[in-house]
C-alpha cells in the first residue's frame, strides 16, 4: 500500500505522527509516501473556498493524487465539523 497523507500544519503532523507511532491507522508509517503539512492560515479564507473554474482546488489536487500510479489512496484530515462539507464536495465532483 502506498499512502500520501496530507494534513493542514505542523500541529496536525505532529498528532498524526503520534497515531502513526501508536498503530492508530490501517497502515504503517512504511506504506506513506509522505506526510506533507501544508499551511493556509495566511489566507484571509481557507483552502475549500479556493475555486478554479468553479471547482475547488482542494478537489483539482486530491483527483491529482487518486490519479497518480504511485497512491494507493488518500488520508484527508480535517476537523470534525468539517467532514460533511468535504463529503458533500467529494460526491459532488466524483
Amino acid at each position: 500500500m502506498r499512502i500520501l497523507l496530507m494534513c493542514e500544519g505542523t500541529n496536525e503532523e505532529t498528532l498524526i505522527s503520534a497515531l502513526l507511532d501508536a498503530n492508530a491507522f490501517k497502515f504503517t508509517k512504511d506504506d506513506l509516501i509522505g506526510l506533507k503539512p501544508y499551511a493556509v492560515r495566511d489566507l484571509n479564507y481557507i483552502k475549500s473556498e479556493l475555486k478554479l473554474y468553479g471547482k475547488p482546488v482542494m478537489i483539482y489536487t486530491l483527483e491529482i493524487f487518486d490519479n497518480h500510479p504511485m497512491i494507493d489512496g488518500i488520508v484527508c484530515v480535517c476537523i470534525e465539523p468539517w467532514i460533511p462539507f468535504l463529503e458533500k464536495q467529494l460526491k459532488k465532483f466524483e
